[in-house]
């Protein structure tokens, strides 16, 4: 009879205790962080994929201004420094420019399909053509015809992912705090459980009260401001 009576008191006590930890702000403020933190989890990877994706656009951007550049400059060493070569006047480098140049200085390699131009007059472009690769990189930082307008054409646009990944970046490392603030309290908060809670019906003396007590509060107390992060928090979890 003892036996029976004993199991119904505790069974009675654990119900209770299932109330009681069911009605703790601690695991309603557990829940939303939860929520909220799969969300802030998901929000990262969809922010790094996107930031992954500006920067391959903004790296297919910069080879197309650098590729438009170099084409631009040796388009420009070709019409009017090809003449420098000894024995090729202005007219003869126009006649080379206008039959073998496509876009690149490597072109005039074989200018000597062209009727006037030997085998030392081509070691001798080719020279030239060396010695104008060389000077590339230096030329390139220099003014010349269609920079500016090269510039003016894909700057802005790379200017404009630039600062697109700025603020996905400071948006991951906010939301990366968030994430570490969430699991910080969920780990505080799962140590308490409705067990917990009976053990303190049961022997009030045996129970870790302060935990429970702090439990109850949950993150912060009702007579208090939400913290910001906490409100970050579980608007991402859409509560």
């Amino acid at each position: 009879m003892d036996y029976v009576s004993d199991w119904k008191k505790r069974n009675i006590l654990k119900k209770q205790a299932q109330r009681d930890y069911i009605g703790a702000r601690g695991t309603l403020h557990l829940k939303q962080l939860q929520s909220g933190l799969e969300k802030l989890i998901e929000n990262v990877a969809e922010c790094r994929a996107q930031i992954s994706a500006l920067i391959r656009d903004r790296k297919r951007l910069e080879q197309a201004r650098d590729e438009h550049l170099q084409l631009a400059l040796e388009y420009e060493i070709a019409h009017t420094r090809l003449s420098e070569v000894p024995g090729v006047g202005e007219k003869f480098a126009q006649e080379i420019v206008s039959g073998v140049f496509k876009s690149r200085l490597r072109d005039l390699l074989v200018a000597h399909q062209l009727p006037g131009i030997g085998d030392n007059k081509q070691e001798q472009i080719n020279q030239w053509i060396e010695r104008y690769e060389g000077l590339m990189p230096v030329m390139l930082a220099d003014e010349y015809p269609g920079k500016a307008e090269i510039l003016a054409t894909f700057n802005p646009r790379i200017e404009r992912i630039h600062q697109e990944i700025g603020y996905l970046s400071a948006s991951n490392d906010q939301m990366q705090t968030l994430i570490h603030q969430a699991e910080s309290e969920i780990e505080k908060l799962a140590q308490v459980s409705a067990a917990d809670f009976f053990q303190a019906l049961v022997d009030p003396t045996s129970a870790d009260r302060t935990a429970l007590d702090q439990y109850l509060l949950g993150v912060y107390p009702e007579w208090e401001t939400m913290p910001e992060w906490f409100q970050a928090i579980i608007q991402a979890g859409g509560h």
